[in-house]
C-alpha cells in the first residue's frame, strides 16, 4: 500500500504499517473475541477493498499480480491468490462472503 501510494498519488505515509499492524485496527471494540488477526482486520476492509478492486487501473494488478483481471472478478481472483498463502485459516471460506 505504501508503495502504491507513493508512486501512483505522490503521498508519503509514513504511520502506514500501524494503519493495518496496530491492535485497535483488528478490534477497534476491544472485545478480546480472538480469532485470526488478518481475518479480523482484513474483515473491517471489505466494503473499501470492493471498491478498490472496481476502480483501480488495470495495470497495478498487471504490476502487482503479473496479469491482468477484470474488474469484476478481482475479488475472487485475490481469494484465491490469499488461499495459497494464507497459514491456519483460508480466507474463501470466511471473507466477502454476502
Amino acid at each position: 500500500m505504501v508503495l502504491y501510494l507513493l508512486t501512483y498519488r505522490g503521498v508519503l505515509c509514513h504511520q502506514a504499517r500501524d494503519l493495518f499492524s496496530a491492535g485497535s485496527v483488528a478490534n477497534p471494540k476491544n472485545d478480546d473475541e480472538g480469532g485470526v488477526y488478518i481475518e479480523r482486520a482484513l474483515k473491517l476492509l471489505e466494503t473499501d477493498m470492493k471498491k478498490a478492486a472496481l476502480e483501480l487501473d488495470d495495470a497495478l494488478f498487471v504490476e502487482y499480480w503479473g496479469e491482468s483481471c477484470p474488474p469484476e472478478k478481482r475479488i475472487a481472483r485475490w481469494l484465491e491468490k490469499a488461499d495459497e498463502v494464507a497459514k491456519g485459516w483460508k480466507p474463501s471460506e470466511s471473507l466477502f462472503i454476502e
